[in-house]
């Protein structure tokens, strides 16, 4: 889809509120082509999204990638009316956009890479009230030390009750890291700001006024731990079975955030089962449904669940 008769034509989409996707290229090789998106339905741009006009989000879903190819000169994108606008830039590739607007009760959600921004943007981002950041990193091996969100301009957030949500796997707790980095006027505050971390994660927003940005300070997160058997061989949320990795025993323990739950890295080897003089348990009794994350084994002993022994060989890992 292209406008090579140039002007600054708008393309309406989801007049009857169904889903559609589009798998190739829509872009504006002359003049400045704008969208908007209507209607309750999730309209799914899978190809290149380069339109230098301006991507209005008025109802439902929009969800495109940036995998496949950016504008060289974006546009700005608006997100209002309880609206959802999602983009996969899991592969580096940053969204490009001029402003940004998330206006009341509006989503924006991003796929990211722990090594790239999620946007850049040369104009400014605005939040209003209900604004929702949804910023999903995968399995990480380190904190991410570039923002989501770059902004050549500032932000304005005058709204309230503005969430951000974080899934990732891998966070650790040490110096905080900017999640949204802009320039112009520092934010006096951010009392309106609110996280949500993964399961098991605490964290804080900081307002780094001094790098005009807003980071995230993880202060602790799930335990890792290895099986020992001290104490049986039942695997519950209250027997203190494993071995702290950090120091000491401990039981296994689970986390909620929502509907997520989410539990202590699992380490299942032969290190920690003997010692030659107390031999401890090297069957496993699994007395419940675990929500263990990372899972690694690394041992040739058997494990045995409820009804039957499983040996580790047979395991669907």
């Amino acid at each position: 889809m292209d406008t090579a008769a140039g002007g600054t034509p708008t393309l309406t989409v989801g007049n009857n509120g169904n889903n559609g996707t589009f798998s190739g290229t829509i872009q504006n090789s002359a003049g400045a082509l704008s969208l908007t998106k209507v209607g309750a339905g999730t309209q799914t741009f899978s190809g290149a999204y380069m339109l230098s006009g301006t991507t209005l989000v008025a109802g439902g879903t929009v969800n495109v990638t940036t995998a496949t190819g950016t504008a060289s000169t974006p546009g700005s994108f608006i997100i209002s009316n309880g609206a959802t606008f999602t983009a996969n830039t899991s592969l580096g590739n940053p969204l490009p956009a001029n402003n940004v607007v998330i206006g009341t009760n509006a989503s924006l959600s991003l796929t990211l890479s722990s090594t790239a921004n999620g946007i850049n943007a040369s104009g400014n981002l605005t939040l209003q009230d209900n604004a929702t950041n949804n910023f999903a990193y995968s399995t990480i091996t380190a904190n991410p030390t570039i923002p989501v969100i770059n902004l050549a301009g500032g932000i304005s957030a005058p709204g309230s009750n503005i969430v951000i949500n974080i899934t990732a796997t891998g966070l650790r707790p040490g110096p905080a890291f900017p999640l949204i980095k802009y320039t112009g006027t520092a934010l006096a505050s951010i009392a309106n700001f609110s996280v949500n971390p993964p399961p098991g994660v605490a964290a804080t927003l900081v307002n780094n006024t001094g790098n005009h940005s807003i980071d995230l300070q993880i202060t602790s997160t799930p335990n890792s731990l290895a099986w020992n058997g001290l104490n049986g061989t039942g695997w519950d949320l209250a027997t203190a079975n494993w071995t702290n990795l950090a120091g000491g025993i401990t039981v296994f323990q689970q986390y909620t955030n929502g509907s997520v739950v989410a539990g202590d890295a699992v380490l299942l080897d032969d290190t920690l089962t003997n010692d030659l003089v107390n031999p401890q348990p090297t069957n496993i009794t699994l007395n419940a449904r675990f929500f263990a994350f990372p899972f690694v084994v690394n041992s040739t002993l058997p494990m045995a669940s409820p009804g039957r022994a499983v040996s580790m060989a047979s395991l669907p890992w």
